[in-house]
């Protein structure tokens, strides 16, 4: 990462690379351990400096901004985004979008409908902001932003984020332009070309680049670097602060360039992006600003390279503008841009849900499970217990279901339990309470039973796990919810269809039934891909309760916060198993 403000805009969802690592877990975002309401955080834009509208015809120009709505569990409805501006007068004005309507006659207060904010869609509003005619530089002033939903509460532990400082200044704003996708074979490089302007009304006296690949998943493997050799250039940065072997980016100095207002540059060759043959899918970042910046003081040295200097040249069609003094760049926010790259190779695993009608009082047959709709077998699980585990399936019974029998490789979680519910983490509670009401204790009221199922064997692309249960509805049912979460690769490409419907209806005996339904497979997965059948073994006597069921070598107690945070709002639960000496390895 080439500075912290990347993994701002990572949080945020600012840009299509952004959004791509929303896999990678929002850990920034406070979360309590058990709030009873279902939680989101309201993210303001950072500190602004916007230039006099004197200043060039970039002065005239409304810049946007975007506060930021976040779920931090289950999908929530209603949001709505208030704007007081009101400590802006004198200094700045506001441009509003369809979605917002100014609330007083001053135009200095608005409201913003949001709508709906899914828990891995982040949703916000863009805001247009510029000086007003007159105002000096130096002018300073504030917007105050706030939220509510109607089945959701902001989350303040910690602190909340609510304002953007707002300063009329002139000075060099660099812009790294946004250049949407990459791909590259696996092995294999690409080329990009990275391009600069100077947005604002002063030079800018001296330049660096930054360069950065990382891959997707969570164990810190990065399956992308950088290429080249270039004498102005150190190799193997990072931020200041991490550790060295996450220092895997390039940083390039232009201490004699001046970039001129309306300016455009690009480096004198393109960049290469190198694919190791297991790469699957990643970020690159590329990013400007000035000598002496966050990008030159806020990251480790490296090493130079050997070859000839790059140096940057005028983009074709670069516009010129008059010179001016300073280096100072008022605005940061867009100096560094992300590019999504992707080698076409995917870890990726579905939940399988289940739609089942039966009779109450009678035994009704009930399969869940995980299905790999990627490109790949599934790897070992990180943190399992053993090389052989490779996912992990949490299926949640809806109220008024009994389970009498279980498979053996799935071990009963009971969610009544302190001692248990407080290892889960905070992303699993709220998978389980997914469009649902909560407790008093911040668990599902219509969540029952519990099971954790552990795959210890490979799913080659297109194979499913399942698990069958023995269900027993104990009263009439009428699509009562419940809810299956796959966990797999931390670095799984499509987190949405980790999360499936369990539903079950029940009829009195003697009345009409719908006949019980197979298991739902995922959207994305493909009808004619093979599937596995069912682990094999015994299957453990179920309670039909909240308590354990089997036990000995082959229990599966939960193993604390767990083997991933991938899925943000659908969350991960890792098992383990107690091995004796001479259970099963």
């Amino acid at each position: 990462m080439p500075h912290p403000r990347m993994r701002t805009a990572v949080r945020l969802g600012a840009t299509a690379a952004a959004t791509a690592l929303l896999s990678a877990g929002f850990a920034g975002i406070p979360a309590q351990a058990a709030a009873p309401e279902n939680l989101f955080a309201l993210m303001a834009p950072d500190a602004q400096t916007i230039l006099p509208q004197s200043a060039l015809p970039q002065g005239s120009a409304f810049r946007t901004i975007r506060p930021v709505v976040l779920s931090e569990g289950s999908r929530i409805t209603g949001v709505t985004i208030t704007v007081d501006a009101s400590e802006l007068v004198g200094v700045a004005e506001l441009s509003l979008p369809s979605q917002c309507r100014y609330t007083d006659k001053a135009e200095l207060r608005a409201s913003c409908t949001v709508g709906t904010v899914g828990s891995l869609d982040p949703a916000g509003v863009d805001l247009g902001i510029r000086a007003v005619a007159g105002a000096p530089a130096g002018a300073q002033g504030r917007i105050t932003f706030a939220a509510t939903a109607t089945n959701a509460v902001e989350d303040t532990e910690g602190g909340v984020d609510d304002t953007t400082p707002v300063t009329v200044g002139d000075g060099a704003d660099l812009a790294a332009q946004q250049l949407g996708s990459l791909t590259v074979k696996p092995g294999g490089s690409t080329a990009f070309t990275p391009q600069v302007t100077n947005l604002g009304d002063r030079d800018s006296h001296g330049v660096v680049m930054f360069i950065g690949a990382e891959s997707l998943g969570l164990d810190g493997s990065s399956g992308f670097s950088i290429g080249g050799n270039y004498s102005n250039c150190h190799y193997g940065v990072g931020d200041v602060g991490d550790p060295a072997d996450s220092d895997t980016g390039v940083l390039c100095r232009f201490d004699s360039t001046v970039i001129h207002p309306g300016e455009v540059l690009v480096p004198s060759a393109p960049v290469t992006v190198l694919a190791a043959r297991s790469a699957r899918s990643g970020m690159v970042a590329y990013g400007f600003d000035v000598t002496g910046g966050a990008l030159d003081t806020q990251t480790t040295k490296g090493h130079p390279g050997t070859g000839p200097a790059l140096t940057l040249v005028p983009a074709p069609a670069a516009r010129q503008a008059r010179p001016g003094p300073g280096n100072v760049d008022i605005d940061y926010d867009n100096n560094v841009a992300y590019s999504p790259i992707s080698t076409g190779q995917a870890d990726d695993v579905a939940a399988v849900g289940a739609d089942v009608h039966g009779t109450v009082g009678r035994a009704l047959p009930v399969t869940v499970g995980v299905r790999n709709v990627g490109t790949l077998p599934t790897p070992p699980l990180d943190g399992a217990p053993s090389p052989k585990d490779t996912a992990i399936v949490m299926a949640a019974f809806p109220q008024g279901v009994s389970i009498t029998r279980a498979p053996a490789d799935c071990q009963s979680v009971d969610l009544s339990d302190p001692t248990q519910t407080a290892r889960l983490p905070q992303a699993v509670r709220s998978a389980l309470s997914a469009h649902r009401p909560a407790d008093d204790g911040g668990l599902p009221g219509d969540i029952g039973a519990v099971y954790g199922c552990l795959v210890d064997h490979v799913l080659k692309p297109g194979q499913s796990a399942l698990f069958s249960f023995t269900a027993k509805p104990t009263r009439v049912l009428d699509q009562a919810q419940g809810e299956v979460v796959a966990v797999g690769p931390d670095d799984d490409a499509t987190p949405q269809n980790n999360l499936a419907a369990l539903t079950v209806s029940a009829v009195r005996a003697g009345a009409s039934s719908a006949p019980t339904a197979a298991p739902s497979a995922p959207a994305s997965a493909s009808a004619s891909a093979p599937a596995t059948a069912a682990p094999s073994g015994p299957a453990a006597p179920g309670s039909g309760s909240l308590a354990g069921t089997g036990g000995g070598d082959d229990s599966l107690p939960l193993a604390g916060v767990g083997a991933v945070a991938v899925l943000l709002g659908a969350g991960a639960v890792a098992l383990t198993r107690r091995r004796r000496s001479g259970g099963r390895g």
